[in-house]
């Protein structure tokens, strides 16, 4: 009976043909797929809002050399030494920059309106300018477009000072 029914099908569909798919293929798409949930994952999360304006991509993320040190790590994620940070952790009194704009210091106050850093801030903008770059920008395009002179910018500044 067995024989029959194959044997009946063999002949309603034909030959059966396996494609063989390269484990490449699937390895790809397993990517693909862990890229995707994860960006998901991030667009989707209430934490980390200074990094993800740095790094909205996880992909680019990904693709982009990054500079480790301290004070590069602290600017990007907003912890570290920056007194905003430090005043929610009770380890500072006071959450203001010591600039003369009494502005909580934040990564965004320290690149864009810090009267400390106006000179660092205005080499910068230079740079920027000077290679077809418009201010202010998004802080993604820091890394994306002009990270080589946003990591010059974050290495000029005396953070024992702030």
């Amino acid at each position: 009976m067995v024989d029959k029914l194959a044997k009946e099908a063999a002949l309603k569909y034909g030959p059966i043909a396996y494609a063989k798919i390269p484990r490449e293929v699937f390895t790809t798409r397993e990517k693909e797929n862990g890229l995707n949930m994860w960006q998901k994952q991030w667009k989707n999360t209430e934490k980390g809002a200074v990094t993800k304006a740095f790094f909205p991509s996880v992909l680019s993320r990904l693709q982009t050399e990054i500079p480790i040190f301290p004070e590069f790590t602290t600017r990007v994620t907003g912890h570290g030494k920056i007194r905003s940070y430090l005043h929610r952790f009770g380890f500072t009194n006071n959450p203001k920059c010591p600039c003369d704009d009494r502005e909580d210091q934040t990564t965004q106050h320290l690149i864009v309106q810090c009267t400390k850093l106006t000179v660092q801030r205005n080499d910068l903008i230079k740079q920027i300018k000077q290679s077809g770059g418009t201010w202010p920008m998004t802080n993604a395009k820091f890394i994306s477009d002009y990270l080589p002179n946003f990591v010059k910018f974050i290495k000029s500044i005396d953070f024992i000072d702030l």
